[in-house]
Formats: structure tokens, C-alpha cells, sequence
């Protein structure tokens, strides 16, 4: 039995949940500047379920966890599924749906070990930010959200919006000079002028007083009954996707949906400096650059 409550009883805001990391390609460089923005929009901590990753990841991961910004658990496949790195990745990418439900293992126990450190939980990958339109910070946003929000809200949910790779390059194939050319999320400015429908590839903000049992979207039970969320305007908040493409399900829809009518959305750029400065810095210390 995990039992975390705070000696104070008093919750932290905001934890992000990563499921089972599954990357044979060096993505340690934007892993980092994951970590800092999230660490700069107002994520208490970061816990973080390791399957099997690059050397330079496991660099990343370490060096923030020492930070105390990350939490890694090692995590391995049940039963007689492949835990070898080469085969545990093709037996993921190959088997969606036992994927699906292998991910509902280490973001379950992210919510019972932390139910009663944090306010709210958020289940992201790592191409994935919660993103405040207006405000400054997760708490901000929250608290005028909440001003207006029913008290019954288990759940607030964001809407998805694609940044996709090929934007940048048609629009912008030089990159932005006054920002170092390998941050992908402050280069990335470019996106899907609509969000996605309401409801399909949303992340969320989870009230640990009120959610239960959780899938990587919503939450699947509630105390008491019945789940009850609410979805955020995208005016206040949106969920900002960092991708090559549209998610498989879209491929029919994507170019005509998507990718024709692009937009410049530069709100990342409010933590511009910040996010800049702290990157590099840590990138520097774990000698991935010169200093």
C-alpha cells in the first residue's frame, strides 16, 4: 500500500503523468525543453514511467530528476510480453490496442500515488502541452476557470490542435533566427487554423478529489458516480500537439482538414527568454553543448 499524503495536508497544484517511455531515438533535446516548459507553466513534478529509451533520454531523465522536477519508475511489460528493447517497441507499435490498455497500468498508479499531493493530475506524452492563452500560469488559468465552473467538475478538458512538422517548414523554412534552431516547441509557431472536433484527442486537468479510475483521455469513474467535466474554451486554454502529421485516425481528413488552413500562434513565446535560458542551461550542464 502507497500511501503519499502530505505531512502538512496541504496539496501541491498540478502533476503531469507520462506513461511507459518507449523511444529507441535520441528525442533528449525536446525532452528537455518539455521539462522546462512545463516546469515554467507550473507543473509541481513530472513523474515519468521508463520502459526502455535512448542513453541520452535516460541522461535527460536523471539529470532532472536530481533537479527534483522529474519522478522516473521503471516499468516493464506484464506477464510474457517482450521487455528486450528492440522487440518491446515493435510489439508496441505493431499491437495498438494492447498498447492502449498497457498505458492504463502506470497512469492509474501516477493517480493513487499522488491523489492526495496534488490538486490536479494531467496525463501527457511528451509531444503534448497544456498551453494558457491568456494567463501565466496553470494556477491563473485554473482559477478563472474555476470562477465560473460548476462544483461538480471532475475533469476540465482541452482541446487538441495540431503543430505539425511540414508548417514550419512551408512557412517559415529558415527557422526564427533570435531562437536556437533546436528548440523544437519555440520554433514551431504554425499550426492547424481549427482545432479538433470537441471531445477527440483532448488531454485534461483531473480534480484528484473527484476522479477515480482514469484513460488517457477523461476519466472513466468518478466519487461519487458519475464523472461530470467540463470542456475549456480554447480561448483560455488549448492542448497544443507537437506532430509529423495528423493521428492515424485523421489520415483521410488530415490534409483537408488540417493541414490546408494554417495559422501563426506564437503564445509559447510569452515564456520565449525563459524557456531559452533554462534549456540551454541545462543543456549545457549535461554536455549535450559546449559551454
Amino acid at each position: 500500500v502507497v500511501y503519499n499524503r502530505l505531512k502538512d495536508k496541504k496539496k501541491k497544484g498540478f502533476a503531469v503523468c507520462v506513461k511507459g517511455l518507449s523511444f529507441l531515438d535520441d528525442i533528449s533535446v525536446k525532452l528537455a525543453e518539455w521539462f522546462e516548459l512545463l516546469s515554467i507553466l507550473g507543473a509541481d513534478k513530472v513523474f515519468v514511467y521508463n520502459l526502455e529509451v535512448h542513453p541520452n533520454v535516460s541522461k535527460v531523465l536523471d539529470y532532472y530528476e536530481k533537479r527534483g522536477i522529474v519522478d522516473v519508475k521503471p516499468l516493464s511489460l506484464a506477464g510474457d510480453q517482450p521487455n528486450s528493447p528492440y522487440l518491446q517497441t515493435f510489439y508496441l507499435k505493431k499491437n495498438k490496442e494492447i498498447k492502449r490498455r498497457n498505458e492504463l497500468i502506470p497512469y492509474n498508479d501516477c493517480l493513487y500515488r499522488n491523489m492526495y499531493r496534488y490538486e490536479y493530475i494531467s496525463l501527457l506524452d511528451t509531444d503534448e502541452v497544456i498551453m494558457p492563452v491568456k494567463h501565466n500560469s496553470y494556477a491563473d488559468m485554473m482559477k478563472n476557470i474555476l470562477s465560473s465552473a460548476p462544483k461538480d467538475k471532475s475533469s476540465f478538458i482541452f482541446r487538441n490542435v495540431y503543430f505539425m512538422d511540414e508548417m514550419l517548414q512551408k512557412k517559415k523554412p529558415d527557422l526564427h533566427p533570435d531562437i536556437p534552431r533546436f528548440l523544437h516547441m519555440l520554433q514551431h509557431v504554425y499550426r492547424s487554423r481549427d482545432h479538433t472536433k470537441v471531445g477527440y484527442f483532448v488531454k485534461s486537468f483531473h480534480n484528484t478529489e473527484k476522479v477515480k479510475t482514469l484513460h488517457n483521455h477523461f476519466p472513466l469513474s468518478c466519487v461519487p458516480g458519475r464523472c461530470h467535466w467540463m470542456h475549456v474554451s480554447p480561448s483560455l486554454g488549448q492542448m497544443q500537439h507537437y506532430r509529423e502529421t495528423c493521428s492515424h485516425v485523421l489520415k483521410n481528413s488530415c490534409d483537408s482538414l488540417y493541414k490546408k488552413f494554417v495559422v501563426r500562434d506564437t503564445t509559447i513565446w510569452r515564456w520565449k527568454d525563459q524557456l531559452i535560458s533554462g534549456t540551454v542551461t541545462a543543456l549545457r550542464e549535461m554536455g549535450f553543448l559546449q559551454k
